[in-house]
């Protein structure tokens, strides 16, 4: 499973206090995962250690003000595990910033330069519905100006299950083409899903594509769209609950997703919770795993959901995915 990711706006007000927020979705998501004590790692060495308090971490200014960030910047987040986020910085002009040479003030020995063949440089673009399926956009200049001359002009997008595309890059212009083939991968109709693209350039003929959503968390990672090769099987695209007399009473006990719907639940964590959406309504319902993540239930929000459709002994609610998001679903 690949490491999750979150990005976080910087704003000018973030510089100034000593903690930044975590992307709501993604701790919903990850709350039961993440420790209380993170270790914040950038690609030189540098370290620094924060306090997290449900979603927020605390203890950052230190680690804006090495980096001299003013504002508008974002930082790229990659859960590695155990107490390890590696942290990209993203620069005002939407390019990975030229980390200054630096260590926090207890650390000691030398930061390590980082070079384009140790893990690429980033780059951001983002994508608003306005914009219709783009096929050519145009790089941050600062990265043009940087490895413009050794970009190739033939080149293969590499999105995060794997899956290769053809793209080409016109050194006359510093544009990249071919990105339809990715919209066309991930579904015409997922676009209003996407609002930045990270892209990942690693000195060779690959450029890797990380997709975020509006909530500005990874929208690949451990999910993967549906679509030619994809190797998740179709039960994660649903479930469903027959409604039974103990999913009447006043208060809930817990209904279960059942065990037919095993390669679905797996994505869930042992507490996260799910969006349900019945036109211009919608529903947060807590998932919940017990006896060591053998049973499945709906918990919180439960008992609104169904006074609210009216559910009857017998009825049977299907769930369906919204965009392949194991965490939204249409009735």
């Amino acid at each position: 499973m690949k490491a999750p990711k979150c990005l976080i706006l910087v704003s000018p007000d973030d510089c100034g206090r000593n903690e930044l927020s975590l992307p709501r979705a993604f701790r919903w998501r990850y709350q039961d995962v993440l420790p209380l004590t993170l270790k914040l790692k950038l690609r030189t060495g540098y370290e620094i250690w924060v306090d997290r308090m449900r979603g927020i971490m605390k203890g950052t200014r230190l680690l804006l003000r090495d980096m001299n960030l003013e504002g508008g910047e974002l930082l790229l987040l990659e859960y590695c595990g155990d107490f390890d986020f590696v942290v990209y910085v993203i620069g005002v002009d939407g390019c990975e910033l030229k980390y200054p040479r630096v260590l926090h003030e207890f650390q000691g020995g030398r930061p390590r330069n980082v070079l384009i063949r140790d893990g690429g440089v980033k780059f951001v673009k983002r994508f608003h519905t306005s914009d219709g399926l783009v096929d050519s956009f145009d790089p941050p200049v600062s990265f043009v100006k940087e490895f413009g001359s050794i970009i190739p002009s033939e080149f293969e997008y590499v999105v995060s299950d794997g899956r290769k595309l053809m793209g080409s890059y016109c050194i006359a212009t510093g544009e990249f083409s071919g990105l339809h083939s990715v919209w066309e991968l991930l579904g015409f109709e997922l676009l209003n899903s996407f609002h930045i693209l990270v892209f990942t350039y690693d000195g060779g003929h690959c450029i890797h594509v990380d997709v975020f959503d509006n909530e500005l968390v990874e929208k690949f990672g451990d999910k993967v769209c549906r679509g030619a090769s994809s190797s998740v099987p179709p039960e994660v695209d649903r479930f469903e609950i027959s409604v039974q007399p103990c999913h009447m009473l006043r208060y809930n006990y817990g209904v279960d997703v059942t065990s037919t719907f095993k390669n679905l639940r797996s994505f869930w964590g042992r507490r996260d919770h799910i969006t349900v959406f019945d036109g211009s309504r919608s529903w947060k319902l807590q998932i919940r795993k017990r006896s060591n993540c053998i049973r499945t239930t709906i918990n919180d929000g439960w008992v609104n959901f169904r006074d609210d459709l009216g559910l009857k002994v017998g009825d049977i609610v299907k769930f369906e995915t919204v965009d392949d998001d194991v965490y939204k679903f249409v009735i």
